[in-house]
């Protein structure tokens, strides 16, 4: 390697290397591009009870968001976004707390659509199938972050818990291949659930996905240059494209018993507020040999990556307050539409 060349990669380490202090994070409106459609809505039909077969809370403490864009010919130019962020502050004391606020707030405003509700334990004393179940475990790692029940409550583990959902922005290879998996996904609960529910009575399952930031990132294969964007503040998080998220899925003793013959009232989209939450910091998280692969790419033309890192230290009660916030929106977005098949 040349002087010239040596010291031009060394210019260019320097110049990408970077470490911000810790700023507030922005205070804003809240923004909903969430919407909530029901696919195959005969269980909710003519239905006046609600059986809370399973309620899950999941709060991610890490995400990420990936942008590519590739060059027009293979190996010529090209560029890659990644953004990782982690939450710090927010303990399991305070997870259960919100979770047993979200689910009180859900059934407040089920009993207020006309609803009757008969939750898990009222099920688990009339159903020894039900009782017998395996159950999803209070801060667990799930498949959308560490999923939390409501005190006094169980849910039973669900068909899709083994599958994650899609990253944000540009998918993997793989991507393509799980929806076979997803929709062939199945546990005992779904016939237990068909069992326990009446002419009368729907059992549900819902999930609701807190997050603490949206995030977009895009996929080009034509494109030479490629962005990310992070928005901090509490969101109600949609499914991905796989219906894996924020939603209601519901059984009555009709309903089949495969494995997507549910209802199902995905939600798609965010609802977000960018009040503050609380404090992040941003540091250059390409290290070492990311800076000296991007100086070789841009001074060979073979395209450059960015990696940022953000750690978000949350305030406990400006988080517990604007998550409230948004979920209880979500839980009115998605019982408006349930009540709606009735």
């Amino acid at each position: 390697m040349s002087v010239s060349t040596f010291r031009s990669i060394c210019a260019v380490i320097l110049t990408v290397t970077l470490s911000v202090p810790a700023f507030s994070i922005g205070f804003g409106t809240k923004a909903k591009d969430a919407t909530v459609k029901v696919v195959n809505g005969k269980p909710l039909k003519g239905k006046t009870t609600l059986a809370i077969g399973a309620f899950r809370v999941a709060f991610k403490t890490h995400d990420q968001v990936v942008s590519i864009a590739r060059g027009a010919l293979m190996g010529n130019g090209g560029s890659s976004v990644t953004d990782d962020t982690t939450l710090s502050g927010v303990d399991h004391a305070l997870m259960q707390k919100i979770a047993d606020e979200i689910y009180a707030d859900f059934l407040v405003q089920a009993k207020a659509k006309g609803y009757t509700i008969t939750d898990s334990a009222a099920l688990a004393s009339t159903s020894a199938d039900y009782k017998a179940l395996p159950v999803t475990a209070s801060f667990a790692e799930g498949p959308f972050g560490l999923f939390v029940v409501p005190t006094g409550q169980t849910s039973p583990v669900l068909g899709t818990d083994d599958y994650k959902q899609e990253r944000h922005g540009a998918q993997s290879f793989t991507s393509g291949f799980k929806g076979i998996g997803v929709g062939m996904a199945k546990t005992a609960a779904n016939d237990v659930f068909i069992k326990a529910a009446s002419p009368d009575t729907a059992v549900l399952a819902v999930t609701i996905v807190v997050n603490y930031a949206t995030y977009k990132g895009t996929q080009s294969q034509w494109g030479g240059s490629s962005s990310a964007t992070v928005d901090f503040g509490a969101t109600i998080e949609g499914a991905d494209a796989y219906g894996l998220g924020t939603g209601i899925k519901a059984w009555d003793s009709k309903t089949q018993g495969c494995a997507a013959c549910m209802a199902q009232a995905s939600m798609s989209g965010n609802i977000h507020t960018s009040d503050s939450i609380g404090t992040t910091e941003k540091r250059d998280a390409l290290g070492v040999s990311g800076n000296v692969s991007n100086a070789l790419g841009a001074l060979m033309g073979t395209g450059v990556g960015k990696h940022k890192a953000f750690t978000v230290t949350a305030d406990p009660v400006a988080y517990e307050k604007n998550v409230l916030v948004v979920a209880s929106e979500a839980s009115n977005l998605m019982l408006t539409k349930v009540a709606a098949e009735r």
